[in-house]
């Protein structure tokens, strides 16, 4: 009898830790689709302001002169915008930026922020050199302006300040967010110039 009872507390025990590691797994599952459906989230609210947004700009009425932007750059409002594919670091990004007459770009506005997550995410991926820098200051700073940020979108726990991450990329992480990165770090990067009278 006591060997019978014995095993039956084996299989009991064996059970019952079977159950507590199913339970943890089902926990992990569970904070996982909750992140992702924040994300899915947050990712409609974006597109929904964005196109209203668009849709009111639409109604105003259209300019009577024409600007416009050179082949392979995109319009936003009244700069163009400019998406390079090669990856090269933080200054060789301003470099390639100057010789197309252009500056890396300044995100300055919610609106600009949501059109690129929604333009990267659906095309180009995460990390992108735009004109943020430090300068080992830690107070960041538009490199083509020369001026303070006035609008931010910083990932979790970021700028993280690191010994060499003076520059800025936007769109990393799943969250397509803004982060700070070693300048000698290779990324591809989005330069940005006024529109021309056509």
């Amino acid at each position: 009898m006591c060997g019978l009872e014995g095993k039956f507390k084996e299989q009991k025990y064996k059970y019952e830790s079977q159950l507590g590691k199913m339970a943890a797994n089902m926990t992990a599952v569970t904070n996982v689709i909750e992140d992702h459906t924040n994300l899915l989230t947050t990712l409609r609210e974006d597109i929904d302001n964005l196109v209203e947004r668009l849709d009111k700009k639409s109604s105003t009425p259209a300019p009577t002169d024409h600007y416009v932007c050179p082949a392979n750059w995109l319009k936003y409002n009244a700069t163009c915008i400019y998406f390079g594919s090669d990856q090269i670091t933080w200054t060789e990004a301003k470099f390639h930026c100057q010789m197309y007459g252009a500056h890396l770009l300044v995100v300055d506005s919610e609106e600009l922020n949501t059109f690129l997550k929604i333009r990267l995410r659906a095309v180009d991926g995460n990390n992108h050199y735009v004109g943020g820098i430090d300068f080992g200051r830690h107070n960041w700073i538009w490199d083509y302006t020369n001026r303070e940020f006035d609008y931010t979108d910083w990932r979790s726990s970021q700028p993280s300040g690191g010994r060499s991450e003076h520059c800025m990329v936007i769109c990393s992480g799943s969250s397509c967010q803004w982060n700070d990165v070693d300048c000698y770090s290779q990324y591809k990067y989005i330069c940005q110039k006024d529109v021309v009278l056509g």
